[in-house]
């Protein structure tokens, strides 16, 4: 042991960041000076079924956050399963910045007990040069208030929610963004939506009465490749009766990908609207489902009877 505390401390940093995190933490004991010696690592993972959940989890974090001041730290993932005040993940996430992390992973069940906090539009501010977010969970932003999500730099961006609630609008003004995977409720309305380098999309939203994804969907008027989901192709803002008058939609779209494809009447019809609507079309991949051979007979040959370009290949797979 007197060899090992012969080292220097960024020897033993390195020595403890070849361990497990936990077994690294278990060399806090050792003396006053390896009490904290384990947090400089370039990937920090914080995480409460190793060093223990609830309030003691939360001064865990604060102190590690604190002690490891300046140091470049590459990744940082918080994880907790016990729910936990969003004015704590607010200041960790402003927190960990300040160490100029590359990789940030929060995977925490937050108490919405401050209404008027807004640790997204924190989190965009404090992140001058993020080319990358990925929002997954419930509620990312409060119900009552315009959710907005404004970057100049991000270039790929993923929303996936597991609890639809009825939005009042989401701003989305990212001008650098290629790539844009969401899935939830269509919203009342997008006020603003600037998508202007937009390449791909991935969509599985879900409509509600008051829905109206308009402004989005002018917002894919650049996008090569689009993959939409079931749900969005039976009732979707292509639909020619709900929104075409509004906006004409005429995208570069060159793949086109469905995705649970049941061959109803509607969904056929739908398809044939986006043939028609999508002139640079030279793809379209179905992901379709059938009970019996005689489904699968009948949904191939509608498929393929729908008027196309002789440019547009149809390519079918039964799930």
């Amino acid at each position: 042991m007197d060899r090992i505390n012969g080292l220097s401390d960024d020897i033993i940093c390195h020595i403890l960041s070849l361990l497990s995190f936990k077994e690294a933490t278990s060399t806090s004991v050792l003396s006053m000076r390896w009490r904290y010696l384990f947090a400089f690592r370039p990937n920090l993972c914080l995480d409460d079924q190793e060093v223990g959940g609830g309030e003691s989890f939360i001064d865990f974090v604060d102190r590690v956050l604190v002690v490891t001041g300046n140091f470049p730290i590459r990744k940082i993932s918080i994880k907790c399963r016990l729910s936990i005040d969003t004015g704590h993940v607010t200041r960790w996430m402003v927190d960990v910045l300040e160490h100029g992390v590359s990789y940030l992973d929060i995977d925490i069940i937050s108490e919405d007990r401050h209404r008027d906090c807004c640790p997204l539009g924190r989190l965009l501010s404090a992140c001058p040069v993020l080319e990358e977010l990925t929002i997954i969970g419930g509620c990312w932003q409060h119900i009552e208030f315009c959710r907005t999500v404004s970057s100049s730099t991000l270039k790929k961006l993923t929303i996936t929610s597991s609890f639809h609630y009825e939005y009042w609008g989401i701003t989305i003004d990212t001008p650098s963004l290629a790539y844009l995977e969401y899935s939830d409720l269509v919203p009342r309305h997008f006020p603003f939506v600037n998508l202007e380098s937009l390449v791909e999309a991935k969509l599985a939203l879900d409509l509600c009465s008051d829905s109206n994804p308009t402004n989005l969907i002018k917002g894919l008027r650049n996008v090569e490749v689009l993959e939409l989901s079931s749900g969005y192709t039976s009732q979707g803002p292509l639909s020619a009766d709900r929104y075409e008058r509004e906006y004409g939609l005429s995208c570069p779209v060159k793949v086109l990908e469905i995705t649970e494809y049941g061959g109803k009447y509607e969904e056929l019809e739908q398809m044939e609207h986006f043939l028609k609507k999508l002139p640079c079309l030279e793809l379209v991949k179905v992901r379709a489902s059938a009970i019996n051979d005689k489904e699968k007979s009948r949904i191939t040959k509608d498929l393929l009877m729908v008027p196309r370009s002789s440019n547009c290949n149809i390519k079918l797979k039964f799930c």
